[in-house]
């Protein structure tokens, strides 16, 4: 019986369904896990993504679940939605951009983009 060691894959796909599986091959028998945390973070910047990508900001998600893109030629990148929010509080143009993807999320917590300091 051959033992194989551990292997890595992270797999990627423009329709943003993002994973990170770990396979540990046991002899014929494969054992895959997957890390809910990154799968459930990054889908958390799908909206988003989709928006900056249709305004040519060129977007990237990085790991283990940022989101940077290009704004007056500069790569900005943010860990979090609420550093995201910060950000764009001085940026109108990005305000109009992800007004639909941003803002909804803060009005059911009862808060508005505006009141963010």
């Amino acid at each position: 019986v051959n033992f194989f060691c551990l292997a890595v894959l992270s797999l990627f796909s423009l329709s943003l369904t993002f994973a990170s599986f770990t396979t540990i091959c046991l002899g014929v028998g494969l054992l895959a896990l997957i890390k809910f945390g990154d799968l459930l973070a990054r889908r958390e910047w799908n909206d988003i993504f989709k928006n900056l990508k249709d305004k040519n900001l060129q977007p990237r998600i990085l790991y283990p679940a940022k989101i940077s893109f290009k704004y007056d030629g500069e790569i900005k990148t943010f860990p979090d939605k609420q550093k995201l929010r910060e950000f764009i509080v001085t940026k109108p143009p990005l305000q109009e951009i992800l007004r639909k993807t941003l803002i909804p999320e803060k009005s059911k917590k009862g808060k508005g983009l505006q009141n963010q300091e």
